[in-house]
């Protein structure tokens, strides 16, 4: 659907969805205990602090492609 507003006309897109979302815990060891051993996630490997972020690990929500969830 294409509306027109003056000069410019605006595309309309469904919803598609999103890339990944990144989250801030402040107990990054337990936050990958329930992610991992209560709901199954696949999580990668804790990368260590590199100022000024902290420790942080990517987590795979299911049969996809994409680590879908970052927590810092």
């Amino acid at each position: 659907m294409t509306e027109q507003s003056g000069t410019m006309a605006f595309q309309s897109f469904g919803w598609l969805g999103f890339h990944h979302v990144a989250l801030v815990t402040t107990d990054l060891d337990a936050t990958i205990h329930f992610y991992d051993n209560v709901l199954g996630m696949q999580i990668s490997p804790v990368y260590p602090a590199t100022p000024p972020r902290g420790r942080h690990c990517f987590v795979k929500p299911g049969a996809t492609d994409s680590w879908g969830i970052h927590f810092f």
